[in-house]
């Protein structure tokens, strides 16, 4: 049995370190991460499809508003709504647009239909009829305007039409377009306005009607012809045709509503929306101009030596033309040659009452016209003042870009910020990732350094502005804001550091303390360098109490934790035990060192004796050498090497060798 079990074990071990094992591993690995980037890929195009269509959907609902305010803008001009001079009605000359809301309101009401697109059809019709029949007949227009929008609706649930084109039919036919209608059984052609002037008891012929009057009878053919529809909306309301017209009514009514509110509560931001973006486009415009661009043309400006070579060649081939056409002429003969008849330029007759033609147009119309005024000299628009206020601002208008360029410093300072947080996060990354760094949150750490450089800087620059007198709202608000994000930064680095149980270790009131009192400091001695250098000793005095005061306020809050106080605990423990070691090595060593001084005394001294003796015995050597060389003859071998043989032989004739 357990031999059997051995043999599976190292089967599977076998298998799992099989090369087949390891790819189908690999293989499935591989799987699962491109199956999670799909997963994030989907999850980020759900994110997308999900904008996108809260997007339209919020554009649609404004849209709707919107257009319902312009028909409404229409309905109420067309109707002749007017107001005081504090925007109230003005019943007593509202007479028509009064009697159409009142008809509007109770069609909403009782048929659910949608107002906005009721007040178009009746301004509609009410437009096209008054212009034809005066204002002396503005009851008569009235009156029709609303019978046909009644009709519209009836026309459109008898038929099955959506109404805009059963209103669409209706506007055709008032006009004189007969197919339109012919196609739902209404016939408005010559004929059937014959037999309608045969009833009412009029001689004439169609062609002999003004456009008014034949509008009047094309109305009565409809109001005859269609009197099957009348009623038939209100007569199937219930039906699940019409109800569905409803659903879509109030479905848009409701767009409308919701559309009214978005428009209010964020329309008035459309107007610095617009501003800004005519101040972005001013700039570029402006900018472009310093290198020669004429971004108003679409070129640049040194392009118009192009166009003159341009106009030169046009010039050259014109000529050419010109030739040719010499050429062509004397090819022709007499009575081949093209003339130009003028037309008349005035009719003898007459023709409009004795009025004089002018090209052909009757000089009583030409007399008649006048020039469209839109009024464009009467507005002030909102945005083009703010537009104009901020360019000033900014110094575009005179060209010095005062303040652009701060902005610009300000680009320049959250662009030193992104590279600091980027750098950084991928340095405190690699750390981690050695394992040098292990209790921290690496991303809000980076995220800080980003920002408490952004802050810095930016404090340091409006302070030094403020300090040379630019105090603006720019600076201030440079000052302070930078003073604020260099604050928060430094809270974000003090709070992803963490113990060793994952504990943060400064809490957010103390991160807060040390974090502006960094600041402050900061500013202060910003401020007491400037007072040194500029010689104001009131300055100096200032920054010396701003910096010292913050640096004070962020040691004590430092010194203050709980961790700190641990950590400055185990580091006092740790240069104590150090000194203890210190003292224990000197001791030891000065031990060392007098063991060592006595042994060299010691040896000294034996050597010193030693010396003596030697020097004793040396000299008593050199007594025995004297002695000795005093009895040796001169003529021997120590003084005659070069006779040596004769100095052995008379040494050892003398008994010394």
């Amino acid at each position: 049995m357990i031999s059997s079990l051995g043999s599976l074990k190292s089967t599977l071990n076998e298998t799992i370190n099989s090369t087949n094992t390891n790819k189908l591993k690999s293989n499935i690995d591989s799987s699962t991460k491109q199956i999670g980037a799909l997963r994030k890929a989907l999850n980020f195009g759900g994110v997308a499809y999900a904008l996108k269509k809260g997007w339209n959907t919020i554009s649609g609902i404004a849209k709707a508003n919107i257009d319902m305010i312009e028909t409404t803008n229409l309905f109420e001009v067309q109707m002749g709504k007017v107001v005081d001079q504090y925007g109230n009605l003005d019943e007593a000359q509202s007479t028509y647009y009064t009697r159409a809301m009142a008809f509007q309101n109770e069609m909403n009401e009782k048929l659910a239909t949608n107002k906005s697109e009721m007040q178009k059809y009746q301004a509609m019709y009410y437009g096209m009829l008054n212009s034809q029949l005066g204002s002396k007949n503005r009851d008569i227009s009235y009156m029709m305007s609303e019978s046909l929008t009644k009709a519209g609706y009836d026309i459109a649930s008898l038929y099955n039409l959506d109404v805009e084109t059963a209103m669409n039919k209706l506007k055709s036919g008032l006009a004189g377009q007969i197919e339109s209608l012919r196609q739902i059984g209404i016939d408005v052609s010559e004929a059937s306005l014959s037999r309608i002037l045969d009833e009412v008891g009029i001689d004439r012929s169609v062609q002999q009607l003004s456009y008014a009057e034949k509008e009047v009878a094309r109305y009565i053919a409809i109001c005859q012809q269609a009197g099957k529809a009348q009623g038939d909306f209100a007569r199937t309301f219930e039906q699940p045709a019409n109800q569905i017209r409803v659903f879509q009514n109030q479905l848009l009514e409701l767009k409308q509503v919701a559309g009214s509110f978005i428009v209010n509560a964020f329309g008035g931001i459309l107007v610095y929306v617009n501003a800004i973006i005519m101040v972005i486009k001013e700039i570029i415009k402006s900018l472009a101009s310093l290198f020669g661009y004429n971004l108003d043309t679409g070129g640049v400006t040194s392009s118009f030596g192009g166009v003159a070579d341009t106009v030169d060649d046009i010039e050259s081939g014109l000529g050419k033309a010109t030739k040719k056409a010499k050429e062509f002429k004397k090819q022709l003969m007499g009575f081949d040659e093209i003339n130009n008849i003028e037309p008349p330029t005035q009719s003898a007759g007459g023709g409009s009452g004795g009025g004089g033609i002018s090209g052909g147009i009757d000089d009583k119309l030409l007399n008649s016209l006048k020039e469209w005024d839109n009024m464009m000299s009467k507005i002030s628009g909102k945005a083009q003042e703010i537009r104009d206020k901020i360019l000033d601002w900014l110094g575009v208008t005179d060209g010095s870009y005062t303040n652009l360029k701060k902005i610009w410093e300000v680009v320049k300072e959250i662009g030193a910020g992104l590279l600091a947080w980027k750098f950084s996060k991928k340095f405190l990354d690699f750390l981690q990732n050695l394992g040098v760094l292990k209790n921290i949150n690496a991303f809000q750490m980076a995220f800080g350094i980003g920002l408490s450089i952004t802050g810095i800087w930016a404090m340091w620059n409006g302070t030094k502005r403020l300090l040379n007198g630019d105090i603006d709202i720019f600076s201030l608000l440079e000052t302070f804001l930078g003073m604020g994000a260099g604050t928060f930064g430094i809270i974000n680095i003090l709070r992803s550091i963490k113990n060793s149980s994952g504990m943060k270790i400064f809490s957010l009131g103390e991160s807060l303390k040390i974090g502006f009192g960094v600041m402050l400091a900061i500013q202060g001695f910003e401020v007491m360098f400037d007072g040194i250098e500029k010689g104001d000793v009131g300055k100096t005095i200032l920054g010396a109490i701003e910096g010292t005061g913050g640096l004070v306020v962020s040691i004590k809050t430092l010194l203050g934790n709980t961790s700190i106080k641990g950590a400055i605990k185990n580091l006092g423990s740790l240069f104590t035990n150090l000194g203890k070691n210190v003292k224990t090595f000197a001791t030891k060593a000065i031990s060392n060192v007098s063991s060592f001084g006595i042994m060299t005394v010691s040896s000294f001294k034996n050597a010193r004796a030693n010396g003596l003796s030697f020097g004793k015995s040396l000299l008593q050597a050199g007594k025995d050498a004297g002695s000795f060389l005093g009895k040796v003859p001169r003529n021997c071998c120590w003084f005659s090497r070069n006779s040596r043989r004769k100095c052995i032989k008379l040494c050892d004739n003398e008994g010394f060798y």
